[in-house]
């Protein structure tokens, strides 16, 4: 009978030791998981408010450099079927523009409005005088491209001599 209730004490001693090993484990790792989660959630969260920041300042910038990218003023030679070339002088503010053309031919002074696509680049220079009057130009970095009247660029061999090189800002 002693060694029963030896057996029975023992038996009981090793499952209550077992029993809170196996408490201590369930809680340690309960704590763990938990901590886990929360670090995650919290990166998450951060990762994706820093995600949004950048976006909105890359998106912010893009657009004050694509509003402002075009305003200075521009110089070239336009080819001129008689006569030695164009030499123009172009002031191109945010809303309105102004167009100094000499020639052996004259002196030709403009004056208009300037609407910017900026999905597409294009600047579109309406005439004062002639509301039917307008010159397209693709903004490109340091110098605008004179396109055709369908928005296109010129592709012959002339083509060199349809850019206007920014002089100032």
């Amino acid at each position: 009978m002693t060694y029963r209730i030896n057996y029975y004490f023992c038996a009981v001693l090793i499952t209550k030791r077992f029993f809170n090993s196996m408490k201590r484990i369930f809680l340690t790792v309960s704590v763990i998981a938990a901590l886990a989660v929360s670090c995650n959630q919290t990166n998450t969260t951060q990762t994706t408010e820093t995600a949004t920041t950048e976006t909105e300042m890359a998106n912010q910038s893009t657009t004050m450099v694509e509003e402002v990218s075009y305003v200075g003023t521009y110089q070239g030679t336009l080819p001129c079927a008689d006569c030695g070339g164009n030499h123009i002088t172009l002031t191109i503010e945010k809303d309105s523009y102004t167009s100094q053309e000499k020639s052996n031919k004259g002196s030709f002074e403009d004056k208009g409005t300037v609407a910017y696509n900026a999905e597409k680049g294009i600047l579109t220079l309406t005439s004062s005088a002639n509301a039917d009057t307008k010159s397209l130009y693709r903004v490109k970095e340091g110098s605008i491209v004179m396109l055709d009247q369908e928005g296109k660029e010129i592709t012959t061999e002339l083509a060199a001599d349809y850019i206007l090189k920014k002089t100032a800002n």
